[in-house]
């Protein structure tokens, strides 16, 4: 897959960040042992929808706003019962809402106002990029409308169930998926939320199997270099340190943004392997990126991931 090839090459000329592959083991016999499980997806589904179809739309709307909740206060909401919820489960919680009277993606949207939309993210108050998140959707309901009958799901059935071509539709009819970036000269894809919407249709269609979903990559975003750095297993250098640990802003497509992305998801890919080499076990990467992603939520006193603002993840 293209995705790894540039990525090993980001890897090979990496300054700022090293991978310690001795490191893995604690993770590794975590994951080969099953001590570790991960139900985000469903847990989503099972919390707010009934319906295949309209979860399936739901999530593409999810996936045109579900980037970049830190802040220097983390955003949070107020439930309509007085639960405060932050971050992934807050905007889940705010997809569900628009989602709430039915129909496809377009009609949905077509439904939300702009004051509705910001009143029910409570102003964007710790939220970053909330005028791109509009953005994104309704120019997502402009491709859909013109290309896919205005629903996720008749893009889903255009692709055939084939997780790369499903992938390709995404990135290029919605450029704000196309998450790419140059490095040294060399252009390097991640296409993070990309992956994860396909990944996530991957998981919901699971009794028809969907194509080349093993051909997915893990999804590089803050908590995944956060947790592998915990266990030591990603290496920061004295200066990249300094950054992150003093709550400095990583620059978006710097080298150090790139190289903490790249050797987490080629961390991951080395994972894969020694998993099934010397564990006999067969895990996709997105499998692992899912135990690790819920894992890290777990963990207390763990150190701030790097700051990058952001719309790719």
């Amino acid at each position: 897959m293209e995705i790894l090839r540039n990525i090993e090459f980001v890897v090979a000329k990496s300054k700022y960040v090293s991978i310690d592959i001795d490191a893995m083991e604690p993770l590794l016999d975590k994951i080969s042992k099953n001590i570790l499980s991960s139900n985000s997806i469903n847990t989503f589904k099972n919390k707010y929808f009934e319906n295949k179809s309209s979860f399936a739309e739901a999530l593409f709307i999810f996936a045109c706003v579900n980037f970049c909740f830190w802040n220097k206060d983390d955003w949070k909401i107020k439930t309509t019962n007085g639960e405060f919820l932050s971050r992934t489960e807050a905007m889940e919680y705010c997809v569900y809402s628009w989602c709430n009277d039915g129909g496809n993606a377009s009609e949905i949207i077509e439904r939300l106002t702009y004051s509705k939309f910001v009143n029910d993210l409570q102003g964007g108050h710790g939220l970053q990029f909330l005028k791109e998140r509009w953005q994104y959707l309704k120019f997502g309901q402009k491709i859909l409308n013109e290309k896919y009958k205005g629903s996720f799901v008749y893009l889903v059935d255009a692709s055939g169930n084939d997780a790369i071509r499903m992938l390709n539709i995404l990135i290029i009819d919605f450029p704000f998926f196309n998450d790419v970036t140059l490095y040294r000269g060399r252009l390097i894809s991640f296409h993070k939320k990309a992956q994860v919407l396909v990944s996530s249709i991957n998981k919901l269609y699971a009794e028809n199997k969907i194509l080349n979903s093993d051909k997915l990559t893990s999804f590089s975003d803050y908590r995944l270099p956060q947790l592998l750095r915990y266990y030591g297993i990603l290496v920061y250098n004295s200066e990249l340190s300094d950054l992150v640990d003093n709550l400095m802003y990583v620059d978006k497509g710097s080298k150090q943004e790139v190289e903490i992305r790249a050797s987490c998801l080629w961390a991951i890919e080395l994972m894969k392997q020694i998993l099934y080499m010397n564990y006999n076990v067969n895990i996709k990467s997105t499998e692992i990126d899912s135990l690790l992603w819920s894992y890290s939520r777990q963990i207390k006193n763990i150190k701030m991931h790097h700051r990058t603002p952001t719309t790719f993840y």
